[in-house]
């Protein structure tokens, strides 16, 4: 094939395009035109994660399972230990039944649905405990809540006082926060806390004058001594809540079930490009990614359904990189801005080389670079040795990259491909499916595209009119090119949005199609791309939301600011603003500045856009913006966006047309 034609075909139309619809046919993976995909072939009679994982803890049983760091004398860590799954299922037992044996999780029922739920909430970093109390909660049918290690005061009330949780799971840094809630009557449900560490006298008195009970790890396991018999989960029984990221609002509890994860599980099984199949009991994963996120959650039931030894982080994101040297792991997963951050250290190390070695370097880049667009190859004989150096960065056997959250660069794929000589894998999913959905083969020679669906999934695109997106686009050369929003349907969708029937109904319509508010394109051989945004919500390369519109409302209460579009590029990690200033008041900022000449020769005076970027900042701090959602760089536009049709008369942005607009500039605000 050439250079621009893909040999992959991802996805085929098994309906007709009907163009009264307005949206295109279903499309499924080419392996499951007839079915879609649900089962693991390899364990037939797996219906449950209690199935899953009480096999695996059968096959496995005295291979490593979890392992931790130790702590040396000094303080420093050490090398780490690991428990065999034999003896992870015993604890897991013991934090059940210690559950079930005090009644930490009684019965509450949804008063919407009529579900009958029990919570367990679990407030820490990855750690092994998490994933014990995790399966504990599977085998015993009950619902974890997930709290996000970075959560705010005001979502961690929201989750108390959404589900009534009587219990949480937690490490030492979140106690005594927890027990101030309880007492101030914010968190009026919590009455016992599980601290993972050992309790301290303060963490003691503080939870008795709050009419707390404390547990420390060692002492509540020991209430599990009494063997209490698992309870009998169902496919569509909810294991745990997975909160999405609000920023305009509250985060949602999205329910997912046995099921949606099963059938994620057995997708990825089922594609063999992906190498998951390969993935065998002498293989280690390093979960630093949050546990409460639906990314990482989902590994570990995919790894230690392969008999995979998991290694947790120390906790401390920036000592990553002596953490990978010490577990040295097989499969690395992580997100763009970090991979994005070997991008840029390698190529400064081989910038700084000199002579022959600078060389050598240069050779082998263009070399792999080539084998890599030409054949898909990221491996080569000669030249791999030459990479051992930046191989060993993630500890130096790692045979597979998974790259998520958010879209990653193809410039930074490609090159990390040919770096680490293995697959750097992409997907597209959400919360909402379980985990991603849609993933390109790793030797596709084009990149840019996320490739089509897993096993389990059929989507098509909707008619998007006022965007000018439809299922009946052409390209350049006059060729089919539907586009419009993704709809995706299948066993991995998640239940609804726990108390929540309006949104549930928003995002998933009555024939089951969840819409995801993402804007995609079909190329000929069935890859599917993403090219907008619905919704006026974006997300940042390091996976996190950003609501433009929430932002530009702060941004003009300042006296500055007449007009302002706020824009974030995906494979960026910071926003960029576009400000058409009040004529006046920027005009008496120029005077007291000692700058002088026409409204437009200011505007473009590097100290000015410096000082109004500083005024605008100061705004949304005060108004409580948090680093993400501010803007880093700033253009000011001395033409008002209504003139230039960018914005209607009540000044409502067209935002689409305003991107369209202002690309060249947003592309220099970047690159600057």
């Amino acid at each position: 094939m050439g250079k621009t034609q893909s040999k992959h075909c991802y996805s085929v139309p098994i309906t007709k395009h009907d163009e009264s619809k307005g949206e295109t046919a279903i499309y499924r993976n080419p392996d499951n035109i007839d079915e879609l995909c649900c089962t693991i072939k390899r364990w037939p009679g797996v219906k449950t994660l209690q199935d899953l994982y009480l096999t695996a803890f059968k096959q496995y049983s005295n291979n490593p399972c979890l392992g931790t760091r130790t702590i040396n004398p000094d303080g420093t860590r050490g090398m780490y230990r690991y428990k065999p799954y034999y003896e992870v299922k015993a604890i897991c037992d013991r934090v059940g039944s210690a559950i079930m044996n005090l009644d930490l999780a009684p019965i509450i029922k949804d008063d919407i649905s009529g579900d009958e739920f029990r919570f367990v909430g679990i407030y820490a970093k990855n750690r092994e405990e998490w994933v014990e109390v995790d399966i504990a909660c599977i085998f015993y049918g009950i619902t974890t809540l997930p709290f996000y290690d970075t959560l705010g005061k005001e979502a961690v009330k929201f989750v108390f006082d959404q589900t009534e949780v009587r219990t949480v799971f937690a490490s030492a840094d979140h106690v005594l926060n927890l027990i101030k809630g309880a007492k101030a009557g914010e968190y009026k449900s919590l009455s016992t806390i599980v601290c993972f560490d050992p309790l301290t006298k303060e963490m003691e008195a503080a939870g008795e004058a709050a009419n707390v009970r404390l547990f420390s790890w060692d002492s509540f396991i020991s209430h599990g001594a009494k063997f209490v018999d698992y309870a009998k989960v169902q496919p569509d029984s909810v294991f745990t809540f997975c909160y999405t990221s609000g920023t305009t609002s509250l985060p949602k509890a999205a329910m997912l079930t046995h099921r949606s994860s099963l059938a994620m599980i057995a997708s990825t099984e089922a594609a063999d490009f992906l190498n998951i199949n390969k993935i065998n009991d002498k293989d280690s994963y390093l979960s630093y990614l949050p546990l409460a996120h639906v990314y990482e959650r989902n590994m570990i039931p995919t790894l230690l359904s392969r008999g995979a030894t998991i290694g947790f982080f120390s906790g401390d994101v920036l000592k990553l990189k002596d953490d990978l040297q010490a577990f040295k792991p097989t499969i690395f997963v992580s997100v763009p801005r970090l991979f994005s951050r070997f991008y840029d250290v390698i190529k400064d190390q081989i910038d700084k080389l000199q002579g022959m070695k600078k060389t050598l370097a240069l050779k082998g880049i263009a070399v792999k670079m080539e084998n890599l667009k030409k054949k898909g190859e990221y491996k080569h004989v000669i030249f791999d040795a030459a990479f051992k150096k930046m191989k060993d960065a993630l500890g130096g056997r790692v045979k597979l990259c998974v790259s998520g959250s958010a879209p990653i660069s193809p410039d930074v794929a490609d090159f990390l491909k040919i770096c680490f000589s293995c697959p750097v894998l992409e997907g597209y999913g959400s919360t909402e499916t379980c985990s991603g959905i849609f993933c390109q083969h790793p030797d596709d020679t084009i990149a840019g595209t996320v490739g089509g669906p897993i096993g389990s999934c059929e989507f098509k695109l909707v008619d998007i009119p006022d965007m000018n997106y439809r299922s009946t686009d052409k390209d350049e050369n006059g060729n089919p090119r539907p586009r419009g929003e993704i709809c995706v349907r299948g066993p991995f969708l998640f239940k609804g949005y726990y108390k929540d029937p309006e949104k549930t109904a928003e995002a998933i319509d009555a024939d089951g199609w969840l819409h995801t508010g993402d804007v995609g394109a079909i190329l000929p051989n069935g890859a599917l791309k993403i090219i907008d945004r619905k919704k006026n919500i974006f997300k940042l390369a390091q996976g996190e939301y950003v609501a433009p519109e929430k932002v530009e409302n702060v941004y003009l209460t300042n006296k500055y600011v007449a007009e302002v579009f706020v824009y974030g590029d995906s494979f960026q990690n910071y926003c960029v603003a576009l400000v058409v200033p009040d004529k006046k008041q920027l005009l008496e900022l120029a005077s007291q500045m000692g700058v002088s000449g026409e409204f437009e020769d200011i505007c473009k005076e590097k100290k000015i856009i410096d000082k109004v970027l500083e005024e605008i900042t100061k705004t949304g701090k005060a108004a409580g913006l948090n680093g993400i959602e501010q803007a880093k760089k700033l253009y000011l536009e001395p033409v008002s966006f209504v003139l230039q049709g960018l914005s209607t008369p009540t000044l409502k942005l067209k935002r689409p047309q305003a991107k369209e607009h202002y690309q060249q500039i947003i592309s220099q605000l970047y690159s600057s």
